[in-house]
């Protein structure tokens, strides 16, 4: 089965474009559950804040620490997250389409996965009552309070144990024990026990809310800045005592403080999407190591692109600042500095061609008159002051900036054009939309978005910035003045996502 969603403790949500649109807004509430839970539970943060951690190659002892926490807390999350996550895919099907709808959904789950039935199944004499409900708004606030149990389940302030008591499974057996324990601390099983509670009582969406109001704590019911930052800072503390005997201690520190609690709307926090298609090992795959000679061969090639990465060097900052080490890490200089990180993807061959080549051999090679390759940057490597790529200068062809980023963390770039005006469009592939931006002649922003956080973009776009000049019609897939100004124009920008995403299967994404 195809990958419909995903959420890995980040400030995003991954959805598969590739969908159909039904399927497709489902898993967008899915994995947007999955984030909520996260973000405003305590146990939730916890694991945010270890995703920031990474762990150097070979360091055994960090990693076995690592993994006995992250297993742990993981394995006693997952009822309340997959559990949650399915009930609030069911609630919006009946709050939207009826009790029909929603049991249709449910035996398709019955039926075709027997895994996400059996994590809603503790739930569903609460869905059972909800679909007797007439009032949408009683439903919601029925969805909404037991959403709300989840995140009080997940609050548990695991902090105040020492935590030295993670580091070993046998020390983890041992806590688990505890008649206390669980009841105080385990996610799952706080969930499972309060459903159990009133399980056969309640018969209205009235009584329900009446039964789990009192298991809400006043975090839960009222959440603060202040209490957020005070709960953060213990956590970090928490996570730094278990690796407090590392010689990478430092690194640690370094990328928790990178970590701050900051108020978003929850609007904005079901925008923060991107569209990914799940294909990693595909890619992998299909990936090898070149030369400069083949990479000449290569870029003579129709339907294909060459992606500039930027210098060895900055690569090497890049993962060394992701680590938390800012400075005092020794490289050649010398050599990662006049080395350049190239691939290339040829979508006829299906063949992926990674490249460590010498900078100037590079420069020469982009500007082949030979070369039908399309050019294309991450945001990162580009000069945006002088729209150039930072270490080529010279190419006069087209050249397309990425970004990876959701709409609300890339507003930043798009303010750098704020005193000038730039022509913009979208262009479908699926459920995915991609911003395309002429920043300067023969340079183009290319971002791509799910269907969904689309909407926030336009809406952002057409309240917030003038000088961003539509250059045709809304929902025109034609042809227009400044952007796509003919079939290869066309061809070149479907090309270029198409490679982005290294759709092989099926033919393309358009």
């Amino acid at each position: 089965m195809a990958c419909h969603g995903e959420y890995t403790y980040n400030n995003y949500t991954l959805l598969n474009p590739l969908l159909d649109l039904e399927d497709f807004q489902s898993a967008s509430v899915h994995e947007y559950t999955h984030m909520v839970l996260s973000g405003r539970s305590c146990i939730g943060m916890m694991l945010y804040c270890l995703e920031k951690i990474k762990i150097p190659y070979r360091c055994t002892q960090d990693i076995s620490r690592y993994k006995t926490i992250t297993e742990f807390l993981n394995r006693h999350t997952n009822k309340v997250q997959e559990g949650l996550a399915v009930f609030v895919q069911s609630t919006v099907k009946l709050s939207s389409e009826g009790p029909e709808a929603c049991s249709r959904f449910i035996d398709y789950l019955f039926c075709n996965n027997g895994a996400y039935y059996k994590y809603l199944e503790p739930l569903l004499f609460i869905i059972d009552i909800m679909k007797k409900e007439s009032g949408r708004e009683e439903i919601l606030k029925t969805a909404n309070i037991v959403f709300l149990l989840g995140i009080e389940c997940m609050n548990g302030e695991l902090y105040q144990e020492d935590p030295l008591h993670f580091i070993t499974g046998k020390a983890v057996q041992k806590l688990i024990s505890r008649p206390d324990f669980s009841k105080t601390y385990l996610p799952d099983n706080r969930f499972t026990k309060c459903l159990k509670a009133f399980r056969g009582k309640a018969e209205s969406c009235k009584e329900i809310q009446e039964y789990i109001m009192p298991f809400l704590g006043e975090d839960v019911l009222n959440p603060s800045m202040s209490r957020s930052e005070e709960r953060l800072n213990c956590i970090k503390e928490f996570i730094i005592n278990i690796f407090g005997s590392s010689e990478h201690v430092m690194l640690y520190k370094n990328s928790l403080s990178k970590v701050n609690a900051v108020e978003v709307r929850m609007d904005e926090m079901y925008f923060q999407q991107l569209p990914a298609v799940f294909n990693e090992e595909e890619v992998l795959e299909r990936s090898r190591k070149g030369s400069m000679a083949e990479l000449q061969k290569a870029v003579r090639e129709e339907y294909s692109m060459i992606m500039l990465q930027g210098t060895l060097e900055e690569a090497l900052r890049y993962m060394y600042q992701r680590m938390g080490a800012e400075t005092g890490f020794e490289y050649d200089k010398k050599y990662c500095s006049e080395n350049e990180l190239i691939s290339h993807f040829d979508l006829k061959k299906k063949d992926i061609l990674m490249v460590l080549g010498d900078v100037k051999q590079a420069d020469e090679l982009l500007l082949l008159p030979e070369r039908r390759s399309a050019i294309v940057t991450s945001y990162k490597n580009y000069d945006f002051s002088v729209n150039e790529i930072r270490l080529h200068r010279d190419i006069w062809d087209e050249i397309f900036i990425y970004c990876d980023r959701t709409y609300s963390n890339a507003r930043c770039y798009l303010d750098l054009w704020k005193e000038q005006d730039v022509y913009y469009r979208y262009m479908a592939y699926n459920n995915m939309i991609v911003l395309i931006v002429k920043i300067a002649e023969k340079r183009f922003f290319l971002l791509p978005m799910t269907s969904i956080a689309a909407v926030e973009a336009d809406a952002d776009i057409r309240e917030n910035r003038m000088n961003m000049q539509m250059c045709c019609e809304e929902a025109d897939e034609g042809y227009d003045p400044y952007i796509v100004t003919g079939e290869d124009a066309r061809e070149k920008i479907d090309t270029v996502v198409n490679c982005l995403f290294f759709i092989t299967e099926g033919g393309k994404i358009v």
